[in-house]
Order: C-alpha cells, then sequence, then structure tokens
C-alpha cells in the first residue's frame, strides 16, 4: 500500500464540487481508493472528470494527468469499517496512466530498498525503465509454469548467465510469450492460459510475441487471437494486450476480425531492417526507416503501432523520437533467419541444403543444435543465426543514459 501524498486522485463532480483520495494499491492498470461512506453513492453516480497526480521520486515534483477515458468500480473488499470509508478502484486504459503506474511502483520498492539496506542498496538501478524477460522456447515457458515466479526468475538469471549482473536486480515488469523468429515456437492453448494467468496474478504485464505469417498459418493465427480474446473475457483482463509483430498481416487480418480495439502492436525486430553481423565490422548504420517522422505516424495509424523494437548489435544507434516506446532487445541480436529451417533439414533429410517448408513442426531444435566456431561469436538457435554483444550490458553508464532518452523498455535474452 502506498503511503500518503504519493498518489493523489482528484475527481469534479456534475456540480462542480470537487473531492481528493489517496491511492492506494497500483496495478499495471488501475489503482484503489477508498471515500467516506456518506459519498458512496456521489462516486459512483456524479463524476464528471478525473486528474492524477503521481510524486517523481527521483525529482522531487509530480507528473499529473487527466484522465479522458476511465471507469470507476466499487471493491468491497478493501472496505475498512472502523474507518468508515468504502473501496473502489479506478482503472484507465490509457498508456500515459498505465507508464505513471508501473514507474510509481519501481520508484517506492527503490525507496524502500534503500531505507532498509543503506548500504547494501545498489545505486545502479534503472528507475522507471521496464525491464522484460521472453519466454521464447517450450523449455522456458514449460519451467514458467511449474515454479514459482522468484524461483524461475533466479533460474532465468542464471540460465543467461546474468545472475551476478546489476540487470537481475530490476524488477522485471512485461514476459514476452512467443518467438518472433519461428511462427512454430508457441504454447498450447493450456499452457498459454497457464502462462498468462500467472503474469496478471503477479502483476507482470504478459506481451504476446507473433513471427511471420505464412498463408498456411492464417488459420492457425485467426485461432489464436480468438484464444486471446477469450481468455481476456474469462479472466476480467481490461487491458489491451500487447502483441509483438514480425508481418504487416498480422494487424490487417485482426481489423478483418473486427478485434484491432483488444489489442497493442508492437513492431517486432524483423520489421526494423539493418546491416548487423558479428563476423563484419560495420562502422555506422544507426538510422533505419523508423527514423523517418512520416513513417512512425503511418505505422500508428495503418496498424495502430504503439512501440518499436530495436536490438543493441555492437554499434551505436538511433532511437526513434518517443512517439511511441523504444524497445531495447539485448544482448543477442539475429542476423539471419531461413524460412526454411535448418534444423529441420539436417535432422529429417540428413543435410542442410534439403530444405523445405515445415508445416508441422517436431521440435528438433529443442534437443538438437548447429555449433559455429566459436570466435565467429555466432549462435544458432531454432531457425536463426545470432551475434551477441555485451557492450550495451557491461557499459551501465550507457544503459542509465538511453534509458533515461531513449529507450522506455529492455527486453533480456541471452
Amino acid at each position: 500500500m502506498l503511503p500518503y501524498a504519493v498518489l493523489m486522485i482528484k475527481f469534479e463532480f456534475l456540480n462542480k464540487m470537487t473531492l481528493e483520495c489517496r491511492g492506494l494499491e497500483p496495478t499495471f492498470s488501475a489503482v484503489t481508493f477508498r471515500v467516506k461512506k456518506d459519498r458512496e453513492e456521489e462516486v459512483s453516480a456524479q463524476i464528471s472528470g478525473c486528474e492524477v497526480s503521481f510524486l517523481d521520486y527521483m525529482n522531487r515534483t509530480y507528473h499529473t494527468i487527466k484522465l479522458n477515458e476511465f471507469q470507476i468500480e466499487r471493491r468491497k473488499d478493501i472496505d475498512d469499517l472502523k474507518l468508515d470509508t468504502v473501496g473502489f478502484e479506478l482503472y484507465s486504459p490509457e498508456q500515459q496512466f498505465r507508464s505513471e503506474l508501473l514507474r510509481i511502483s519501481n520508484d517506492y520498492m527503490r525507496y524502500i530498498e534503500e531505507k532498509l539496506n543503506p548500504d547494501e542498496y545498489e545505486t545502479g538501478k534503472l528507475s522507471g525503465t521496464e525491464i522484460a524477460i521472453s519466454l521464447d522456447t517450450p523449455h522456458l515457458w514449460k519451467k514458467w509454469i511449474e515454479n514459482d515466479v522468484d524461483e524461475f526468475l533466479k533460474l532465468y538469471w542464471w540460465e543467461n548467465d546474468l545472475e551476478n549482473h546489476v540487470i537481475s536486480t530490476q524488477t522485471v515488469t512485461h514476459v514476452y510469450i512467443g518467438n518472433q523468429f519461428c511462427y512454430h515456437l508457441f504454447p498450447t492453448d493450456f499452457e498459454l492460459e497457464q502462462i498468462l494467468q500467472k503474469a496478471v496474478n503477479h502483476h507482470i504485464v504478459p506481451v504476446i510475441v507473433c513471427s511471420t505469417m505464412p498463408e498456411f498459418m492464417i488459420d492457425t493465427y485467426q485461432k489464436r487471437f480468438m484464444n486471446f480474446i477469450n481468455w481476456m473475457q474469462k479472466s476480467s483482463y481490461r487491458d489491451k494486450l500487447e502483441v509483438v509483430i514480425n508481418d504487416f498481416g498480422i494487424p490487417l487480418l485482426i481489423e478483418e476480425m473486427g478485434k484491432m480495439g483488444n489489442f497493442a502492436f508492437t513492431m517486432g525486430v524483423l520489421l526494423n531492417k539493418r546491416k548487423k553481423d558479428s563476423r563484419m565490422m560495420i562502422s555506422d548504420n544507426s538510422q533505419t526507416s523508423v527514423n523517418a517522422e512520416f513513417y512512425q505516424k503511418y505505422l500508428e495509424q495503418r496498424f495502430k503501432i504503439t512501440g518499436i523494437s530495436y536490438e543493441a548489435c555492437g554499434y551505436a544507434i538511433s532511437f526513434a523520437d518517443r512517439t511511441c516506446k523504444n524497445i531495447l532487445h539485448l544482448p543477442l541480436y539475429q542476423t539471419n533467419t531461413s524460412g526454411f529451417c535448418t534444423t529441420y533439414a539436417i535432422c529429417k533429410n540428413g543435410e542442410r541444403s534439403k530444405q523445405e517448408t515445415v508445416k508441422k513442426c517436431p521440435h528438433y531444435c529443442e534437443s538438437c543444435q548447429i555449433e559455429y566456431v566459436e570466435n565467429q561469436n555466432i549462435r544458432y538457435r531454432f531457425n536463426s543465426l545470432f551475434g551477441e554483444s555485451m557492450k550495451e550490458l557491461n557499459d551501465f553508464e550507457y544503459l542509465r543514459a538511453i534509458t533515461k532518452n531513449d529507450v522506455d523498455r529492455l527486453v533480456i535474452r541471452r
């Protein structure tokens, strides 16, 4: 529960009178509050406007947002009979409101850590930055289902060889579900529901990850998105579900389904192309098409893109203006992706040259892997080649600078 004056809510009523309330418990899309019992009916039916003020702990000021879209619901489970107060929940789908809720939760946890461990507290914190992990293989999403979240995170950082890195001390705010490079690497319907529900129960924002969409996968994608919508209705998930797309056909498919209002789209790394290869010296390839303002507007208007994905690839890159979220994946970066899986060709046909379209995948990549010469700094996973750049993770001042000025979210996967 937040202390007094950290989050304040100001309501305006139809009669122009106002009421200020203290925000109590934030989630990633709502915050609870209480009012005196004699004002219950007034709050339930006569509110005409709402402003929310969030304390900026680092800069000792407030960020105030006037909400255009909001809902207020009665919450009897947080009534305080001793104080004769009744509980409510304020919900808004607006992105700025959600971002501030996330920031203030992280800031408050940082404040508590500083007070509890003043001598041991690690000053290297990325305050206000979203931190995401990626469940991109069956191994990882099964571990997520089987283990407690805290235990899973320990395992995740250990498997990524980052258990002693400062990044492992950050609060994980998002979990990516699925694979950007292979459309066959996606949980079953039963697994997906378990993954989503566990994330929501622990106040971690789920992000659905989609790869490309060949014609024979259109029906599969339609069924997946109907399953997402059914889960949202079943679990009363009121936010737009974030979806990473690597094929512009996906938002068009959802538009045909008449379900655009249920989702928020992020442009994946396959659609934000740039020259990157650990085997080559690339001096400057910092800008891509997404740096053009007119293209950003086109993406937002035509495909409802709210975020753009980048990869840390060993040299400085220019991020788009923050009209939408900038999301940085690190330390792995994709260099090549095969539409006809090389691992499948070797395991099924005995030769990598005998590649074919894979319509039913037995997931050979779970037990087989192609090895490359170590000094090439190349890894083969799924159907793709990846380079690795630890330069950004090892330079914490750089990380702190880009998350302050350019980057809203870091997605960590090795």
